[in-house]
């Protein structure tokens, strides 16, 4: 041991003690902490035989390890339970523990939540989620730049979402288990040890399958000499995800294990480089092929605004802009071009798990008609209808084609047989630029029930009213 790590007035099995547990001298410990994962602990203890066995039955559901250091005492490890057991063997009496730091906490629940906004910063995203926990501290060593598109969070917990949010920027979570409320910092803290490494024995790592898979995945500005790792053991207590200091130049702490060897707690250290640190952007597989539910808040050109079901994430009133799935569109402009109305029920799709990809198409929602309405328009279906909010409809009918506007003020019936009719609830106007031509191969009807005029702009008209005809004109010529 002492060859392998530099004389040091460390932290022995006497030092170590648990706050709310009394043991006699704890015999095992093992502490792992990595970038993206909750820290975790396992201890064994030897606890007093003459404990009584309901003062076991009564030990909390969280823990916490401190270690006595230059006449203090300080936290090493604040936990949650996960496992705990006492095994009494005569009257030796056992006790096995298993915690997580208080990051678990935000990994026991899947939840859904969208951000609409697309000026949102991280920092009010991440402040969005952390509200839920309000004890929680957090830090963010990331852009300070709008988050620039929808994100979703969609079935999971706070910490898978988190942790794949941050993956956008290339940066994995730090929890931090010396703290007994959550702690968690997104990107490589600020904050320097002021310790000195440089005469320990060290261990130097080059991982070129990593490296490869890394460069071909998304990282492929990462140099080979920022993939190295030193691991360095040493007694000194460090935190995950700090700078340090070694060799002339500026590494972090990108992994910490601490376990008891002969009595002695000693730390083993993972140095990396910034770069070397950074993680690969991933997706929720979970989010491909689902579709949200929602009504049409706004639309605008090829765009529409959704108040989604299930949005509780960002602040109300918030809406992203998404793309409309219309039946045919082209480039410039030209096709179909039909906007859903305000309040109208659609479906925002996912084809894929980015969720950038999102867009809007119609939901098919079944329609109960009123009892009795005869104008059901699913009520037939031979019959293709169109209609928008103002009830202006175009209907494909067994007879022929319908155009009606104003909820059938004026309508023009299109029949198959070769007919054309037209109804208006006030008048019908003909006008052309030059003639109006009326030809029927048998006779032309025209019937009114006070008048028909025919007349001339310049004077001359021809009035059928009552029985009576009446022609005025400057000359009247009768043949």
């Amino acid at each position: 041991m002492e060859d392998r790590i530099r004389e040091f007035d460390g932290v022995t099995y006497k030092d170590l003690f648990l706050s709310s547990i009394d043991v006699v001298y704890i015999r095992r410990l093992d502490i792992v902490q990595k970038p993206g994962s909750h820290a975790s602990l396992y201890l064994e203890a030897v606890l007093d035989g003459e404990q009584e066995e309901n003062e076991l039955q009564n030990i909390s559901k969280t823990m916490t390890l401190m270690y006595r250091t230059e006449g203090e005492t300080r936290p090493l490890f604040y936990g949650v339970i996960d496992k705990i057991f006492i095994r009494k063997d005569g009257e030796d009496v056992s006790l096995y523990l298993e915690a997580w730091d208080a990051t678990y906490l935000m990994d026991t629940e899947r939840r859904i939540r969208i951000f609409q906004n697309p000026q949102m910063t991280p920092e009010e995203l991440m402040a969005e989620v952390m509200c839920t926990y309000p004890a929680a501290d957090y830090k963010l060593n990331v852009p300070k730049m709008p988050i620039g598109q929808l994100i979703i969070q969609y079935e999971e917990t706070d910490w898978e979402f988190l942790n794949r949010f941050f993956a956008r920027y290339k940066e994995p979570l730090y929890p931090n288990p010396e703290s007994e409320c959550i702690r968690v910092l997104a990107g490589e803290s600020p904050d320097t040890e002021q310790l000195e490494w440089d005469s320990l024995p060290y261990t130097l790592l080059q991982d070129y399958g990593e490296l490869n898979r890394r460069k071909e995945n998304g990282l492929g500005e990462l140099l080979e000499q920022e993939n190295v790792q030193y691991q360095i053991e040493t007694y000194e207590i460090a935190s995950l995800g700090n700078e340090i200091r070694y060799k002339g130049s500026f590494w972090y702490i990108g992994g910490v294990e601490r376990h008891l060897e002969k009595g002695i707690l000693v730390n083993s250290y993972v140095l990396r480089k910034e770069a070397g640190l950074k993680v690969l952007p991933y997706f929720n597989q979970r989010l491909t092929g689902i579709s949200i539910d929602g009504q049409i808040a706004a639309a605008k050109r090829d765009r529409v605004q959704v108040d989604m079901e299930i949005d509780n994430g960002g602040k109300e009133g918030e809406h992203y802009w998404f793309p409309y799935s219309t039946v045919a569109s082209s480039p410039d402009g030209s096709g179909w071009y039909c906007m859903p109305e305000n309040g109208e029920s659609v479906r925002v799709y996912f084809p894929v798990a980015d969720e950038k990809e999102a867009y809007v198409v119609t939901n098919i929602k079944a329609h109960e008609p009123k009892e009795g309405n005869q104008d059901d328009p699913m009520g037939n279906p031979n019959v293709r209808n169109i209609e928008t909010a103002q009830g202006n409809q175009v209907q494909f009918t067994e007879e022929g084609v319908v155009i009606a506007a104003g909820r059938k003020q004026g309508s023009i019936l299109l029949k198959k047989s070769g007919e054309v009719l037209l109804d208006a609830v006030k008048d019908i106007s003909i006008s052309a630029g030059k003639a109006v031509n009326i030809v029927a191969a048998n006779e032309v009807i025209m019937k009114s029930e006070t008048s028909i005029r025919i007349a001339s702009e310049q004077g001359a008209d021809v009035e059928l009213k009552k029985g009576k005809v009446t022609i005025h004109g400057m000359t009247i010529h009768e043949n």
